[in-house]
């Protein structure tokens, strides 16, 4: 490693990047259903030295906090910015065109989407740099990037034969890490001189405007003045604007309305499409997002064969596994962007996607076709999507109020019109009438006190740097659950050994760990068996919080007391319970970075040592103590998290289970006691004994058979289904006293105890008619 930095630090010093960084190697990939036998058809994927990509990676990091701090991205642009994605800008449109919809007058609006040929491959790299001092880029970043840029080669290999190398004279090298940022700070300059009577965004170079207004020719026209801007920047940026790939799309709120813009570039007509698909997500003229449900139905459908081959009702991943795959490819495909459009949809198209889950949930469980979803939700601890949907629009709304003013999401929300009524088309809705329906529906007010806004950028990244001295274990100590005085002695111990001149001891304290925050800090010198108290600092925490969040306001609350109160050459040690915050000091997290930001710029020589909590360490409780107290501070709380937020939003929306069956049996369901069963064959068992839906219940033979008997073979009890097989059969008492220590048991012991339930299960129960087929 040291090595490495060395030759890292000698590029960028002498603005000098090697030959063999700087050739690239091209695989041509056949994109899906082209001609192989058209070169267009191929997708070119450029392999460059992994060496000269963490150099990247180095100057990406370092360029884009320059960037972010000093406002050099126009607020118009989304694309590879954190904190920004496709979502943002998709948001921030359509609220613009459901604002017109609910103006008085109402007013329409017509979109242009405009697509650049081979943007990357054509940016004029001397304006790239020339543009990037203008913006205050410092000059050793200016130089290196120029030698980075300037005599580039490139070699074809296709079918294990390589071409000679050819030299690229413009554009930015495809594969490079760089590559996204350079081209944000050459496209820049087109955000900057859009027209200011159209609603702009870009993502990358993607480039959509909106003009909104009653009288359509009107907005024609404004939209027309947008393009012929982006059509005059690009010629004189020497970029190729590509009419042919290009759409327009026109929306009003009159369903019998038709009408095509005429919008051009250079004299050709742009296509006007009542279906255009913007970053993703396919529009039409009124937003019912009727076409986009579809679309996103028919490819959910299609990745759930990926979770058929992956199961079986004896064999294959077990539910975890299959969860995790549904969430990834599936659900994905369901939720992305979805608050957008979520909001806006129909009841048959919530009723679409609700199948479309089920049949993956049904994959997963191993459950019959008519099984009731409740237990599926249940077996999966996935909620019904129309929860999932409001649960997203809330958070969307959460997050949208912690943004910056000139945030796309931010903007969206405060500039919209609120929802127009006595329209005939009362239903509709858009993202930001329906988030401040639900959180009126929940009684969320509490989420509109004070919030913490959401910063990206808070450490530069050269300050940045690795904690050496914070340590998240306790040396000796095997688990949290060894005895008492054992950990006792050896926090102690351990205290002894790091000798600071001060011992600080840190807690938080939330009312069932997600409300009602305090934090507190006791400063303490001398032996830790008997400490000198010195101070003790106490804060009131967030109305809804979580420990570790308050854990963390300690902990600022004691670097805050150091930096104000040590010298240099003081010795601090800092004690919490808390093992994940030590963790997160010691990593790379996001959330922890004013605090690492702090820690790193301190001149005292500072350790954080991790100590178990509740082991009554006398410190510790003295900290424990205060931060309960300051719970009840008069004062006002600080601001909610984001995070906190989220998950009271989580906790508010649920889903109820009237099922009376399936509420007893999921009772006692725990993600830990469920992964103890270790089979996929016992797990599909398990699934469709608790939803009683197994062909060895004779009850479930009369569901689908009116004709059979539905006695219990064994006892003669008239009826053989879950309750009477599970609870109270006579014939298999002994096996439930051997198995659950009692002759009668509730439903819920499939849950509370699983494993139990699968051994009683194979042994008192039949295995069923082996004629009848157990389809999926």
């Amino acid at each position: 490693m040291t090595e490495l930095l060395a030759i890292f630090n000698q590029s960028f010093t002498s603005a000098q990047c090697p030959g063999i960084w700087l050739l690239a190697i091209i695989i041509p990939l056949l994109k899906a259903k082209k001609p192989a036998s058209e070169l267009a058809s191929y997708r070119p994927i450029s392999l460059t030295s992994c060496i000269v990509k963490v150099l990247e990676r180095m100057v990406a990091n370092r360029l884009y906090y320059l960037a972010e701090t000093n406002g050099w991205f126009h607020p118009s642009q989304a694309g590879f910015r954190k904190g920004r994605s496709c979502e943002d800008q998709i948001t921030r449109i359509v609220q613009k065109i459901s604002d017109g919809f609910h103006s008085k007058p109402f007013q329409r609006s017509v979109m242009v989407l405009l697509d650049f040929s081979k943007a990357y491959d054509t940016v004029w790299k001397q304006r790239l740099l020339l543009t990037m001092a203008d913006k205050g880029v410092p000059m050793p970043l200016i130089r290196w990037l120029h030698s980075f840029l300037s005599n580039r080669q490139a070699r074809v290999r296709f079918n294990g034969t390589t071409s000679f190398s050819m030299p690229m004279h413009q554009g930015l090298p495809q594969g490079s890490v760089l590559a996204p940022l350079l081209l944000l700070f050459y496209i820049n300059t087109l955000a900057e001189i859009m027209p200011t009577n159209t609603l702009n965004g870009l993502f990358a170079d993607d480039v959509g405007t909106v003009s909104t207004h009653h009288d359509r020719d009107i907005a024609t026209a404004n939209a027309q003045i947008a393009v012929d801007t982006v059509h005059r920047w690009s010629k004189e940026w020497k970029l190729n604007l590509n009419a042919a790939k290009s759409e327009v799309a026109y929306f009003t709120s009159w369903t019998h309305e038709k009408w095509t813009p005429a919008i051009t570039i250079e004299e050709k007509q742009i296509e006007c499409t009542p279906t255009p698909r913007l970053l993703g997500v396919t529009l039409d003229s009124h937003l019912t997002f009727s076409k986009h449900v579809d679309n996103v139905c028919k490819a959910a459908t299609s990745s759930c064969r990926m979770l058929s081959a992956l199961s079986n009702s004896s064999y294959g991943w077990r539910k975890q596994y299959l969860t995790t795959v549904y969430q990834c490819i599936v659900k994905s495909k369901m939720d992305y962007s979805g608050p957008v459009w979520q909001g806006n949809i129909a009841e048959t198209h919530t009723k679409a996607l609700e199948r479309t889950q089920n049949k993956a949930l049904r994959i997963i469980t191993g459950q019959f076709k008519d099984t009731p979803v409740q237990a599926l939700r249940a077996e999966t601890g996935i909620p019904s999507f129309r929860t999932h949907m409001e649960r997203n629009l809330l958070i969307s709304r959460e997050k949208a109020l912690r943004l910056d003013e000139a945030h796309p999401r931010r903007c969206a929300y405060t500039n919209s019109v609120p929802k127009r009524l006595g329209m005939k088309n009362d239903t509709r809705h858009s993202w930001y009438s329906m988030t401040n329906k639900l959180s009126a529906k929940y009684h969320l007010d509490i989420l509109n006190t004070t919030r913490k806004p959401l910063i990206y950028f808070t450490l530069a990244p050269w300050l940045d740097g690795r904690l050496s001295r914070v340590f998240s274990a306790l040396p000796g100590l095997s688990s949290k659950d060894d005895p008492e005085e054992k950990a006792r002695l050896l926090a102690y111990t351990r205290i002894r050994e790091l000798n600071a001149d001060l011992t600080l001891y840190s807690d938080g304290s939330a009312d069932g760990g997600v409300k009602n925050g305090g934090a507190g800090v006791v400063i303490t010198s001398g032996d830790p068996e008997n400490p000198t108290l010195v101070e003790t600092l106490m804060k009131r925490g967030s109305a809804l919080t979580s420990s570790y969040a308050e854990e963390r306001t300690a902990m600022h609350l004691a670097v805050n007391w150091v930096v104000k109160n040590c010298t240099p050459d003081t010795s601090i040690l800092i004690a919490t319970d808390s093992q994940s915050l030590c963790e997160s000091l010691a990593g790379f997290g996001h959330d922890i970075k004013e605090l690492r930001s702090k820690l790193l710029s301190m001149p005292q020589q500072i350790a954080i040592q991790w100590i178990p909590g509740h082991k009554n360490i006398i410190g510790n409780e003295w900290a424990d103590a205060a931060a309960k107290r300051a719970t009840v501070l008069d004062e006002p709380p600080t601001p909610i998290p984001y995070n906190c937020a989220r998950a009271c939003i989580k906790a508010a929306i649920k889903d109820t289970i009237d099922h009376q069956r399936t509420a007893r049996v999921y009772a006692k369901i725990s993600k830990n006691k469920e992964a103890k069963v270790r089979t996929r064959a016992d797990q599909v068992l398990l699934a469709r004994i608790r939803s009683g839906h197994h062909w060895g219940l004779e009850s479930y033979h009369n569901l689908v058979d009116d004709q059979h008997d539905t006695k219990c073979t064994e006892c003669g009890w008239e009826l053989h289904d879950l309750e009477h097989w599970l609870c109270s059969c006579p014939a298999s008492s002994h096996i439930r006293m051997k198995l659950f220590g009692a002759p009668e048991v509730d439903l819920s012991i499939l849950t509370e105890d699983p494993l139990a339930g699968v051994l009683y299960t194979r042994a008192a129960l039949r295995p069923g008619d082996s004629n009848v087929q157990d389809s999926e």
